[in-house]
C-alpha cells in the first residue's frame, strides 16, 4: 500500500516554495498520494526521498514504452478517470495484425504501412505490427521482414515460448512487445521478457485472472505489463475496461496498474 499524505510530507523538503505549481508542501503530498500530481515537479527533493518515494508517487497506471528510437510510443501513465478532471497523458496505440503464414503478408504489410489519415488536425496512422506466429521459422522471418519494412513498433503474438524465443532474437533491441503470458506460460514468457527487457501482455480468462498473472509476473521482475482482460464482447469489454481503470486509480491496486489491450480483430469475428 502507498504511503499516506503525510507519511510523503515528512519526506519533501517542507520549504512552501511553490515551484511544483502547488502552494504548499502538505498539499503537493496530498497530490502524491492521491495520485494527482508527479515527484518530479518538485525540483527540491533528495535523491533519497525520491528513492523512498518512488512507487508511491509514480503514476497509478504505469507508463510503458513500446518500440525504439523516433517511432518509439508510450502508452499508460494516466492519473485520472476522466479528461475533463486534468487531461489523458497518452494517445491509444494502434496496431495492426498480420499472421506469418499469411499468403498475401508482403502486400497487406505495404498497404498498412502506407495509410495516414488526417482527422481534425490529427494524422493517424498505425503505431506497430504486431505478428501471429504459426511456426518458428515463419516466424522469425515474418518478424525480420517487418523490421526491415519499417521502424514502427512490433508486437510477437504467439503463447507458445519457443516462438517467442525464436522471434525476438531478430529485433531484441527494437523492444518490442511480447503478447502474451497466460496462466499456463507466464513463467516462462516472464523469463524472456525479463532477459531482453520487453514489456508483456498478461491475458486473463477474466479480470481475476489477468490481475493474478499480472502479480505473478511482477514478482519474476517484469515491470513492463500491458493487461488483457480476456474479454472479445464489446459490452464486456467496456465493462472491463471502467473496472480496471477505476481499480488502478481510485484504489490504487497495483495488479491492474497498467496500460491496457483491446484485441479489436478478434472482436469483429
Amino acid at each position: 500500500m502507498g504511503l499516506s499524505g503525510l507519511e510523503i510530507y515528512k519526506k519533501l523538503p517542507q520549504t512552501n516554495c511553490g515551484d511544483c505549481d502547488v502552494p504548499t508542501c502538505l498539499a503537493f503530498a496530498m497530490k502524491l498520494a492521491a495520485g494527482g500530481a508527479e515527484l518530479s515537479k518538485c525540483p527540491h527533493v533528495s535523491e533519497e526521498a525520491k528513492a523512498e518515494l518512488a512507487e508511491s508517487s509514480a503514476p497509478p497506471i504505469r507508463g510503458i514504452s513500446i518500440g525504439s528510437g523516433d517511432n518509439a510510443f508510450k502508452v499508460g501513465e494516466e492519473t485520472v478517470l476522466y479528461r475533463h478532471e486534468k487531461r489523458f497523458e497518452n494517445p491509444t496505440g494502434i496496431a495492426v495484425m498480420l499472421a506469418d503464414d499469411d499468403s498475401d503478408f508482403d502486400a497487406k504489410l505495404e498497404r498498412i504501412l502506407s495509410v495516414s489519415i488526417d482527422r481534425i488536425g490529427l494524422n493517424l496512422s498505425v503505431d506497430a505490427i504486431a505478428v501471429k506466429g504459426s511456426d518458428a521459422n515463419k516466424f522469425a522471418q515474418a518478424v525480420e521482414k517487418v523490421a526491415s519494412k519499417t521502424e514502427k513498433g512490433i508486437i510477437l503474438a504467439s503463447e507458445d515460448a519457443a516462438l517467442i524465443k525464436a522471434a525476438i532474437e531478430k529485433v531484441a533491441d527494437r523492444k518490442p512487445l511480447i503478447m502474451a503470458a497466460t496462466a499456463s506460460n507466464f513463467e516462462d514468457m516472464a523469463a524472456i521478457a525479463k532477459e531482453k527487457s520487453a514489456a508483456l501482455v498478461v491475458k486473463g480468462k477474466d479480470i481475476n485472472e489477468a490481475a493474478d498473472i499480472s502479480e505473478k509476473v511482477s514478482g519474476k521482475g517484469v515491470q513492463d505489463i500491458i493487461i488483457d482482460t480476456g474479454a472479445r464482447d464489446l459490452g464486456a469489454v467496456l465493462s472491463d475496461q471502467t473496472v480496471v481503470r477505476r481499480l488502478a486509480l481510485k484504489k490504487k491496486f497495483r495488479p491492474l496498474g497498467y496500460p491496457t489491450v483491446v484485441m479489436a480483430n478478434e472482436m469483429a469475428k
